[in-house]
């Protein structure tokens, strides 16, 4: 949380697009394998390619003690790790089975991604609803390791 604070642009951003990711994967839950594996290819890799971009430039733009720079610097050491569902549509964006089966608790961004806490009941998917103003409100779990470093 303490990260967000210092460089809410950045968080509001990276919020967003995994926002975008999630949106994917609700058009994505009723397809076979092969259709979800297609749209993630169409539509979830562009949006990784972007994300990557924006760490990338993050990355350069701040300096290295910087608490969203070690972050950035979690999440791009987690790369590949992080993409693995863009190749098998079986593969799920995140792992909520595996950690509320295990009893770990969910991280909630709320609208402005400015308050962020944990909880232990998770919801029971990810949603995320658009507000008017563009801005995103992401309520579930965050994929592993993705954003976590910078709450």
């Amino acid at each position: 949380m303490e990260a967000e604070k210092t460089a809410p642009e950045i968080a509001r951003e990276a919020v967003d697009l995994i926002g975008r990711l999630f949106a994917v994967e609700k058009q994505a839950k009723d397809m076979s394998l092969a259709e979800r594996l297609a749209l993630r290819q169409t539509q979830s890799v562009p949006v990784l390619a972007e994300l990557r971009r924006k760490l990338l430039a993050w990355k350069e733009q701040l300096l290295p003690k910087h608490p969203i720079a070690e972050a950035v610097n979690y999440t791009l050491g987690q790369w590949e790790e992080l993409r693995v569902f863009t190749g098998d549509g079986a593969v799920p964006i995140d792992n909520n089975a595996s950690n509320t089966a295990s009893g770990i608790g969910c991280i909630v961004v709320d609208l402005d991604a400015t308050v962020v806490t944990e909880a232990h009941q998770c919801f029971p998917s990810s949603q995320c609803i658009a507000n008017r103003d563009g801005g995103v409100r992401f309520s579930g779990k965050l994929p592993q390791g993705l954003l976590e470093p910078l709450f």
